[in-house]
């Protein structure tokens, strides 16, 4: 597992790591990849990083060395970061209500349940951009997966709606992914009555 991995999963859900991981001993066991597991090595973690907040100190304790430089990509990833907060959290989450209001009969789930908002027949992502550079959303691939396989189960349909804060436009993608704003359609809020049904 590399610094990335171990960086993507320090954010994810206890189910989302699981997942993630049986997807990637799945990988492993067909051959792909360059990476194999070595079944007598130790897992070592990592003491400067904390689970509660997800950060790393400034220690460092990754088993780095200073002689081998980051990466252009990292240093832009580290440039371009934008920590959360909990007043930007709940901002995020503002957007929630207002999609499921949007859609005849939208049912706002719990934090953490596979899509933000419900109705028949329909599960819908609500992502929101507040104060990011990139003109882009992520779903992280083990979150993926739980939203197809949940779709596929469930026999719904899947939506993303993103809401870019940072000049008040609402965006809406059918499916679930990472995408760019550039790849789905602006819409207005009222619109979500008429795609979704």
């Amino acid at each position: 597992m590399d610094d990335s991995e171990i960086t993507e999963m320090s954010h994810m859900s206890d189910e989302d790591r699981k997942i993630w991981c049986e997807h990637r001993l799945d990988q492993i066991s067909r051959g792909e990849g360059s990476k194999s597991i070595d079944q007598s090595s130790d897992i070592k973690f990592n003491p400067s990083h904390d689970p509660e907040t997800g950060q790393f100190s400034e220690e460092g304790g990754g088993g780095g060395s200073s002689a081998s430089p980051l990466s252009a990509r990292a240093i832009r990833a580290k440039q371009t970061h934008k920590t959360s907060t909990a007043a930007v959290q709940r901002q995020a989450e503002s957007n929630e209500p207002k999609v499921a209001a949007a859609i005849i009969g939208g049912k706002q789930t719990g934090d953490n349940d596979v899509f933000d908002v419900l109705s028949k027949g329909n599960g819908v992502e609500v992502k929101t951009i507040v104060r990011g550079k990139n003109d882009k959303i992520t779903t992280h691939p083990p979150s993926l997966a739980r939203k197809v396989a949940y779709a596929e189960e469930n026999n719904i349909q899947s939506h993303t709606v993103a809401f870019d804060d940072r000049n008040n436009k609402i965006y809406y993608k059918k499916g679930v992914g990472s995408f760019r704003l550039s790849s789905m359609k602006e819409i207005d809020l009222g619109d979500l009555r008429e795609i979704i049904k």
